[in-house]
């Protein structure tokens, strides 16, 4: 498949980029307000640079990777889609559930790809866990919950991940939404209802987040984000009421992690989650996160943000709509 690329951030250069080429698609057009940064990409890659987005919309690729600043998510997918290309777009999908909705419908007429890049979907422990939950092992599942959190002390103000619109959270934005989205694909049902707490109170660009989700009949879901926290214990926990799969170092960029059970501990085959994840998109896109699991994590998060500025309980109907 080839590609087009808009906006170069470090995790489209470092990560996407990368697993595009290796996977043996092709990278056709580049787009990038940094025509320094784009045009040696573009060189690089042997691709065409694009300071104008709608015109290079018009070139014959099939898909696009977006990964800029969060605002722009909505304006850029509806570019592309409006273009009748399949897009690749990175987390949060908008910061509005109205234009998450809109672009889920619009992709759906359309009959195109609009996944999210929710890379963890791909970790090889999964597999593993899917299999256990699907034969029962661990009985009822009564608890899912991760933590992924790290230490930042890096000033981000003078970057749009300081403006508050830009970027739209803080912690919550950064790994929070990996959390809640692999406690969603896990129990794989909505939550009725969700409370949480962050810290600042109040402020949009958080450094720590706790997230309790109910899903009714003693299930419940907890993710932890924060950037105060050292890295260590960024794992995942399935807790049944006959057993538990705790996955150590679940939540990362890269896949270095055990399965420990109350009986052993298994080794985790170390795959790069973001080939699997462009071969998917490409392929039958069995496993990748859909338009609408990309609303449903936008509802998560904003009833989250919501939930801690209101001091209360929020339910998905509220925010979802429905």
């Amino acid at each position: 498949m080839e590609f087009g690329i808009v906006s170069l951030g470090n995790h489209a250069i470092n990560r996407v980029i990368p697993a595009i080429v290796s996977t043996d698609n092709k990278i056709t057009a580049i787009y990038s307000t940094d025509k320094q940064k784009g045009t040696k990409f573009a060189r690089e890659l042997g691709a065409h640079y694009y300071d104008d987005l709608e015109k290079m919309m018009h070139e014959s690729f099939q898909a696009v990777y977006i990964s800029s600043p969060n605002y722009l998510h909505y304006k850029y997918t509806k570019i592309a889609l409006t273009h009748d290309k399949h897009v690749l777009l990175e987390k949060p999908m908008t910061l509005s559930v109205r234009e998450s909705r809109e672009l889920h419908d619009i992709a759906n007429q359309k009959g195109l790809r609009l996944s999210i890049g929710f890379h963890l979907r791909f970790h090889p422990s999964l597999d593993y866990i899917k299999d256990v939950l699907s034969k029962g092992g661990l009985g009822e599942i009564r608890l899912v919950s991760g933590q992924w959190s790290h230490f930042s002390s890096r000033n981000l103000d003078n970057s749009w991940w300081g403006v508050d619109y830009m970027v739209g959270g803080g912690s919550i934005v950064g790994t929070g939404v990996h959390v809640m989205d692999t406690i969603y694909n896990i129990y794989h049902e909505l939550p009725r209802g969700l409370i949480a707490i962050s810290y600042p109170n109040g402020k949009t660009i958080d450094e720590h987040f706790n997230i309790i989700f109910d899903y009714g009949e003693s299930k419940t879901g907890i993710a932890i984000s924060s950037r105060k926290i050292p890295d260590g214990n960024n794992d995942l926990l399935i807790q049944g009421e006959s057993g538990y799969i705790r996955v150590k170092n679940f939540f990362s960029t890269s896949v270095d992690s055990r399965i420990e059970t109350g009986e052993k501990t298994l080794d985790v085959p170390k795959v790069d989650m973001y080939r699997e994840e462009i071969r998917d998109f490409v392929g039958k896109g069995i496993k990748i996160a859909n338009s609408y699991d990309g609303v449903v994590s936008t509802a998560m998060h904003l009833g989250a943000q919501f939930s801690s500025k209101e001091g209360r309980y929020i339910t998905l109907k509220e925010i979802l709509g429905i």
